[in-house]
């Protein structure tokens, strides 16, 4: 315990209780030193009279300040009472400014003087705050109010050391608190903060995946100090690396060596090899798919993934059949921790609006995008929940006919995409909690020009876009109630001044946007957006989800914005937890009718 706090329990637990009779006539005695506070008691003053009360000792406070702020109850006049004096001393030493208070009765006239004898704790000269290496000291100077220059004061301590144990807790360093605080003679206040380090990770379960390689995700290394939120942040951290089906809360221990800890990591592997077939029918198409993933293949963490997808879609019935496939390399760990990079090969082959903005005639064309991309994700230095993604895209546009395609054209663009993500999610399930999600998007294709001078030429379209997207989720009264509200925006400006695809620009109505309107009939196209989604989503458990919802939006092509052609929908829908991921039933409702929809992950 708190050294100071325990000389103040031991200080008071001295006054103990007396007889408070008193014999009705008064005979003076010889006073004798007296080894407890009060010098000279009631055996040897019996019922005398109090006729004059001083304080001696003080040099800060004042004799009227201290008998009037401790509402002392022994008075001029009255006899005394050897309880009520006893309380008194328990008052003028709550008062904090003082290391010992005792009583000194001395004869006076025909009665008796009471004089308080106090010794004042000393002025701080400096406070030093020792074992300190996790918070930041201005933050803890803020709540510390025993401050140099003023007098020690016991009764600010405990709330001192009480306040900064709750900094630290907050904080997420749970096992770190204040250990003693004492003073020196030169009025050194000096605050020992014991904070548990790690002394050890250890690591089971694990078959194919060497420690190493779940070591390196953990901000928790040996000599680190514990702190439960980093824990949890490099709990997430393991999983979502896709190498587990499970990685159990670890477990947390007293080391051997002292004023370290010891953490316990439990996984369960997942295959290192999946293969997985399906069919699926969602708003828009009918497909058939295939994907093959290869995990930790080399036991150096990369992921390696093909995705494969045959499907028709319902705008053409007639249409050629859709065919997409996208190869993607990933690796977890490039260069530094928390820095990943991958690169994909990817083909597409679908049936999109093409418009037209000087003839107002839209038409739907079969159109090919072959490409490749590479991106390096990487954090940013203010916290785990910053992170910026660099992108190159290198795609080819066309018209999917042998003769006079229409549409010819090659695409090529940098982009860059910071986000702030402060999820949090219920478990292993995926499901948001609560928190909230920022991301801006900037990409740039062709030529790119800064003040009037060519800053590069990536050949190809030149275009730019701008996103912005906010999500936030709000826990109710209980975990299973979560408000959802998400905003988001865009804007994209092409060289392009005809014949723009729909790929391209921004399409409003349907299961990713507005639901209650069908996806193969969008209300609203063009190179402008803007975005409004609401949702209450109720847990049953961690793989049923009910959801009401609520949309607004519209895209437009004019400069000026009226929320007077934004449209709405409305409805309530499910969401089930499956190993490919979230399926997401709707029912929504238009300007007309009603509305079915089917998909794979969450609307946001």
């Amino acid at each position: 315990m708190h050294k100071l706090i325990l000389i103040l329990f031991c200080c008071c637990g001295l006054l103990g209780a007396a007889p408070a009779d008193s014999a009705p006539a008064y005979t003076p005695a010889e006073p004798v030193e007296s080894t407890g506070r009060v010098r000279g008691g009631e055996d040897f003053y019996p019922g005398a009279p109090v006729l004059a009360l001083e304080v001696s000792g003080n040099r800060i406070y004042s004799q009227e300040d201290i008998l009037t702020r401790a509402q002392i109850r022994t008075r001029h006049g009255r006899r005394l009472d050897y309880a009520l004096l006893q309380d008194d001393l328990r008052r003028v030493m709550s008062l904090g400014g003082f290391r010992s208070v005792d009583a000194d009765l001395q004869p006076y006239n025909n009665g008796l003087k009471v004089v308080f004898v106090v010794q004042e704790n000393p002025v701080i000269r400096s406070v030093d705050f020792i074992g300190n290496k996790s918070l930041d000291l201005k933050k803890i100077e803020r709540i510390w109010l025993n401050r140099p220059q003023e007098q020690l004061n016991y009764r600010t301590l405990s709330g001192d050391i009480e306040r900064l144990d709750r900094l630290y807790r907050r904080s997420g360093y749970e096992l770190s608190s204040v250990e003693q605080v004492d003073i020196s003679d030169n009025g050194i206040l000096r605050v020992q903060i014991l904070e548990p380090v790690i002394n050890a990770v250890t690591v089971t379960g694990n078959v194919d995946a060497p420690p190493d390689l779940i070591l390196r995700e953990m901000s928790l290394q040996k000599g680190a100090v514990y702190n439960s939120n980093a824990l949890y942040a490099d709990r997430m951290r393991i999983f979502r690396l896709g190498y587990f089906s499970t990685v159990l809360l670890p477990e947390v221990a007293p080391a051997e060596e002292p004023g370290a800890v010891d953490l316990y990591l439990q996984v369960r592997e997942k295959k290192k090899s999946l293969l997985s077939a399906g069919l699926g029918v969602t708003s828009q198409e009918q497909f058939a798919f295939s994907r093959l993933s290869l995990i930790n293949l080399f036991k150096t963490g990369e992921q390696i993934q093909l995705n494969v997808q045959y499907g028709q879609e319902y705008r053409r019935k007639d249409a050629l059949p859709k065919f997409n496939y996208r190869l993607r390399y990933y690796y977890p760990w490039f260069l530094f921790r928390d820095m990943s990079w991958g690169i994909s090969k990817y083909l597409g082959v679908g049936y999109e609006t093409l418009r037209n903005p000087q003839s107002g005639v839209d038409s739907l064309l079969p159109i090919r995008r072959d490409g490749f991309a590479t991106d390096l994700n990487m954090p940013l230095p203010f916290g785990p929940q910053y992170q910026l993604l660099f992108e190159y895209k290198d795609e080819f546009v066309q018209e999917d006919v042998q003769l006079s395609p229409a549409i010819h054209y090659l695409k090529r663009s940098l982009s860059a995409v910071y986000t702030y993500n402060a999820l949090h999610y219920l478990g292993d399930t995926g499901i948001v909690a609560d928190g909230d999600i920022f991301q801006l998007r900037l990409e740039k294709g062709g030529r790119a020009d800064l003040l009037g001078e060519i800053l590069f030429d990536l050949g190809g379209v030149s275009f730019h876009r701008t996103e912005v997207q906010y999500s936030r989720f709000m826990p109710l009264a209980e975990n299973n109630h979560i408000i959802g509200l998400n905003y988001r925006s865009g804007v994209y400006v092409s060289a392009r001044e005809k014949n723009i695809l729909e790929g391209e620009e921004y399409s409003m109505g349907g299961s990713a946007t507005v639901r209650g309107y069908a996806d193969t009939e969008p209300f609203a196209v063009g190179p402008k957006m803007i975005l409004l989604n609401a949702e209450y989503r109720y847990i049953f458990n961690e793989h049923w989800q009910g959801v009401l919802f609520y949309d607004w939006g519209h895209a437009f092509t004019s400069p000026e914005v009226s929320v007077k052609e934004f449209k709405s929908g409305y409805g309530l829908g499910l969401r089930v937890t499956t190993p490919i991921g979230p399926l997401r039933f709707d029912l929504g409702r238009g300007e007309l009718y009603w509305i079915f929809h089917f998909g794979l992950g969450y609307t946001f």
